[in-house]
């Protein structure tokens, strides 16, 4: 398995995670390390199938710029259906994307607060 930690927040005190990640005969499972609430954040197996079709329904934003917000927000859109996917796993999909080269992490910018603004570039 792979270990990442997670792009962007996964909760709304602005918390990142360590999650684990591998390709299996099904698909992709996911391993959360991190809890988003008083309970851990299940694992999850997201079809070959149903990664394929998120990343055809991703192409829409083409080698266009966004923050990752509206990433999390097309993701989840994506995803739905898919047994046992939370919006707390979102940020991992999106690690895992940038990870394996469907999206590029360009940079980041400081704001006022010291918190980091994230912008992607998709590229599939």
């Amino acid at each position: 398995m792979k270990v990442l930690q997670t792009l962007g927040a996964y909760n709304k005190n602005g918390q990142v995670g360590v999650f684990q990640y591998r390709r299996v005969v099904i698909g992709i499972e996911i391993n959360p390390m991190y809890h988003p609430g008083k309970k851990p954040l299940s694992q999850v197996v997201i079809p070959h199938d149903n990664w394929t079709a998120m990343l055809t329904h991703l192409s829409v934003l083409q080698k266009k710029v966004n923050g990752l917000t509206p990433l999390k927000k097309a993701l989840r859109n994506a995803l739905r259906g898919v047994q046992g996917i939370h919006n707390n796993h979102m940020p991992a999909v999106a690690a895992i994307l940038e990870h394996e080269g469907s999206i590029d992490h360009y940079g980041g910018k400081m704001g006022p607060k010291a918190s980091a603004t994230i912008h992607l570039r998709t590229e599939i």
